[in-house]
């Protein structure tokens, strides 16, 4: 059975900020392994998957329209 981190551990255990945990959840990097939606569970296994994972950066085009790039 894999760990189970909360969110503050789980962002401390692969040394980067909860909000950073929000935006990988958001963008599809990432998905809670338990927990419920306002207190997620994170298996370290699918936290350093995350953060090894190629991450598209957002571009602002000449007219400020921001696209995925």
């Amino acid at each position: 059975m894999a760990r189970l981190l909360p969110a503050d551990l789980a962002a401390l255990a692969v040394g980067v900020k909860p909000g950073t945990l929000r935006v990988w959840r958001y963008r599809g990097l990432l998905k809670p392994a338990g927990g419920t939606e306002r207190r997620p569970l994170y298996a370290l296994h699918d936290l350093h998957a995350a953060k090894q994972a190629d991450k598209p950066r957002l571009v602002t085009a000449a007219c400020g329209e921001t696209i995925a790039g």
